[in-house]
């Protein structure tokens, strides 16, 4: 069983308990989109009918992103419930699922304390959940991230197990491969999974994202140029 690292709080340590054999998942509700709620609100309680045309289309795509959300709410509440009844005992709870903010300390104890992370977005940018899951492991007994292969960080983080978030028996199979994988060779992965991370760390994106500026806007200067070549060519 993982040792969460001290300082992490007791309930991180009463959980390692929980987690032993067990992983973890990690689900982002993008509060921005209930900023973006409470503030057409505000506006549509304070402006009435003077609202203009924008701040109305506004409104409407704010509440179907809130009825959507809540959509996705209710049904993983349903999902964890019934996967509880079925598959649950009196000891044992195979989802806890848990929507209340957790601390980073709390949080890089539970990654650290479960045999393996999933992260399975099915369209995600960098993601840096599951770079996240890797930095808190021990690299003596380290878990195993299960990653979307449409994750943005999948490029990246190629000795993670890949599955397919759209088949669920395959996301099965790559959870089960995670849950039953030898120590030596969640070592290995874990390794090179580091290792990538420190060699690519914020210092080296920032570099990466100042040329691709530079080479795009490069390109840019020399659009017009074969425009009007082309142009002349033609005449």
């Amino acid at each position: 069983m993982r040792r969460v690292p001290d300082g992490d709080g007791a309930s991180a340590h009463r959980l390692c308990h929980a987690l032993q054999g067990g992983g973890i998942g990690d689900q982002h509700v993008d509060q921005r989109r209930h900023g973006a709620a409470a503030r057409a609100d505000a506006r549509q309680d304070g402006e009435g009918d003077d609202s203009d045309a924008d701040d109305q289309k506004q409104r409407r795509q704010t509440g179907r992103r809130r009825r959507a959300t809540a959509a996705r709410t209710t049904q993983l509440e349903q999902l964890a419930a019934q996967i509880n009844g079925q598959y649950g005992d009196v000891d044992w709870t195979p989802v806890r699922y848990v929507t209340r903010t957790l601390s980073r300390a709390h949080l890089a104890g539970l990654y650290r304390a479960s045999a393996a992370g999933l992260v399975t977005p099915l369209r995600d940018g960098m993601n840096l959940v599951a770079k996240e899951y890797i930095a808190a492991q021990d690299p003596e007994d380290p878990g195993v991230l299960v990653l979307s292969r449409f994750a943005g960080a999948a490029a990246q983080m190629q000795a993670a197990v890949q599955v397919n978030p759209y088949d669920p028996g395959g996301t099965a199979s790559g959870l089960y491969q995670a849950l039953h994988m030898s120590r030596r060779e969640r070592r290995d992965r874990h390794q090179e999974l580091l290792r990538g991370l420190r060699e690519q760390d914020v210092h080296w994106w920032a570099q990466a994202f100042e040329q691709a500026l530079v080479e795009a806007s490069g390109r840019r200067q020399q659009a017009p140029q074969c425009a009007e070549g082309a142009v002349d060519a033609a005449a």
